[in-house]
């Protein structure tokens, strides 16, 4: 049978007396009995094999907390035991005050792996046992490198929980700190021009890279969304490439980490392809990206599809305990959000004309005091018990659920089985796009053709591009491009969910200093489809113009 700690033990068979021998007698029935119980006793042995393997997986990761957080977390515990001057300024000095010692620094790791160096300063963070006293799982290590501003554990599943939600807490208090873009232009597969820059999110960054034929002047802004998946990028280009203008204004979403590149276009049927490549990083401290939150234990990056990734799973997804079969997932809401729980509340005694008055002030005794170590929280943080009002919007919260919300960051966490918290991700509405980020590419081609072409003859042989030029941009944003003497600007707006684009266009070709072609309109299009805009015959040639519009989907996967 299986004991508590998982493992195999044998019992004596109440069917078979200690002293008994065995007789060449067959008794059929009894021997069945027997076999038949051996059987299934060894078929769901299999069958429980690999599911207490998967429950008791030792994982060790590495999960990113700043170099100075160990200390951080020391004075949380120490506010657990001290009164807060900020709760009560009045006699918070007046109260004594008790010190917590920090530990003292290991001599060796306590363990092989490559997540310890030579010379690095560790300590053992099981001392810290307020802060790990209710931690669910098991685990056997738990120690902080100050050097690399990481905290190493190894345990089961669940037992990472506790520095998971921590790890996302500490990140967020630093906010993104910086945002550093990479910037790369192509004519085909050969590199022109690479810099790269690095800016606070929010404001503008400048420079000027590159002499001679390649000269540019960059200005960016950027701003961090989705928990630090996906930035918006606000991005202006001027001067010289080949030796010909080049202008950009634009703005896109791009994918953290992930290299983006946008054709520019060229000028002349037989010029080569001008590229542009944007690769953003979000840099938490230092040059720590945000994807190395968590490191597995060969010291590399965790990818989202192998392991646990924070910023990307407790809010999108959830953490799930592989022995409750409970998930917990953490939801950004508005700040009005516990009052929106309220007034749309199915309580029985709650007064329908009162639903539009102003809530009771909350007051101190309305605050948990202790609350689940899986939560991201400081012992100043607000904490709202909302299970009440879940269970009075028709989501039954069992005993051992909870769904609570922290005012200081907005966030709600909620503990509960898969089907409940389908219910409350349709109740907490979280804020923002969480998953996907939209640009629409919109690329103008003059073909060059003796028959006059249709949707249908585009790409026929005696086709030729002459010119090619495409803009990607944010919805309803206004954007333009200037390569050489041709010109596109652009606006387009996502219709009909993600399947037709409405896009004004603004076209022209100069020759000098005179336009030689010009062309404005607004039309609708089929995502991707190429959509013929003008047609005009000079000298017993044609010359079209095709705008296709297509809808690109950033999936954070």
């Amino acid at each position: 049978m299986l004991s508590p700690c998982g493992a195999w033990t044998s019992f004596p068979n109440p069917l078979v007396p200690p002293t008994a021998t065995w007789q060449f007698q067959v008794d059929l029935p009894r021997t069945t009995y027997i076999l038949g119980g051996l059987m299934i006793r060894f078929v769901f042995l299999i069958w429980l094999g690999p599911l207490a393997a998967a429950s008791a997986e030792t994982l060790t990761r590495a999960y990113f907390v700043g170099k100075d957080q160990l200390w951080k977390w020391n004075v949380a515990e120490n506010g657990l035991l001290n009164p807060s001057d900020e709760k009560d300024p009045f006699d918070g000095n007046t109260k004594p005050r008790i010190e917590v010692t920090p530990p003292q620094a290991l001599e060796k790791p306590p363990f092989q792996s490559p997540l310890f160096r030579q010379g690095d300063t560790l300590y053992d963070f099981k001392t810290y046992k307020e802060q790990l006293k209710s931690i669910q799982g098991k685990f056997v290590h738990a120690i902080y490198n100050e050097t690399t501003g990481r905290i190493i554990v190894s345990g089961d599943g669940p037992s990472h929980w506790l520095f998971q939600s921590r790890s996302i807490r500490m990140s967020e208090e630093g906010s993104f700190n910086l945002v550093e873009l990479n910037f790369e232009i192509h004519e085909d597969d050969t590199l022109i021009l690479a810099t790269s820059a690095t800016g606070l999110p929010g404001l503008t960054t400048l420079g000027k890279v590159g002499e001679g034929a390649n000269t540019l002047s960059i200005e960016w802004e950027a701003q961090t969304y989705s928990e630090g998946h996906f930035v918006d990028l606000r991005l202006t280009l001027d001067g010289k490439i080949r030796n010909q203008t080049l202008k950009l204004k634009t703005g896109f979403n791009l994918l953290n980490d992930k290299r983006q590149t946008l054709t520019l276009g060229k000028t002349h049927k037989n010029q080569k392809l001008l590229t542009l490549s944007v690769t953003p990083h979000i840099l938490l401290q230092g040059m720590v990206h945000i994807s190395d939150l968590i490191l597995d234990e060969q010291g590399k990056p965790l990818k989202r599809k192998e392991a646990i990734n924070i910023h990307h799973e407790f809010f999108q997804k959830g953490l799930l305990d592989p022995e409750t079969g409970k998930i917990l997932r953490a939801f950004r809401v508005p700040p009005s959000f516990q009052t929106f729980l309220t007034t749309t509340s199915n309580e029985g005694d709650s007064d329908p004309f009162r639903a539009g008055e102003p809530q009771k002030p909350l007051q101190k005794d309305d605050y948990l005091t202790d609350s689940d170590p899986r939560i991201p929280a400081w012992p100043t943080d607000r904490l709202l018990d909302l299970k009440k009002e879940f269970r009075n919007n028709g989501i039954d919260l069992q005993a051992s659920d909870f769904a609570i919300l922290n005012l200081e960051t907005d966030t709600l966490f909620v503990l509960t089985d898969p089907l409940n918290l389908e219910l409350a991700a349709g109740v907490a509405m979280p804020a923002g796009s969480w998953g996907s980020a939209s640009s629409v590419i919109s690329k103008v081609q003059l073909i060059e053709s003796q028959q006059k072409p249709t949707l249908e003859s585009l790409g026929a042989d005696d086709q030729t591009i002459l010119t090619e030029i495409s803009v990607q941009s944010l919805p309803g944003h206004s954007n333009s491009l200037n390569l050489g003497p041709v010109s596109l600007e652009i606006e387009a707006q996502i219709e009909a969910n993600g399947k037709i684009t409405e896009t004004a266009c603004l076209f022209q070709i100069k020759k000098g200093r005179k336009p030689s072609l010009i062309l404005k309109t607004r039309i609708i299009s089929e995502n991707a489809q190429p959509q013929i805009i003008q047609s005009t015959q000079q000298n017993g040639r044609w010359h079209t113009l095709v705008l296709t519009s297509t809808i690109e989907r950033l999936q954070d996967n």
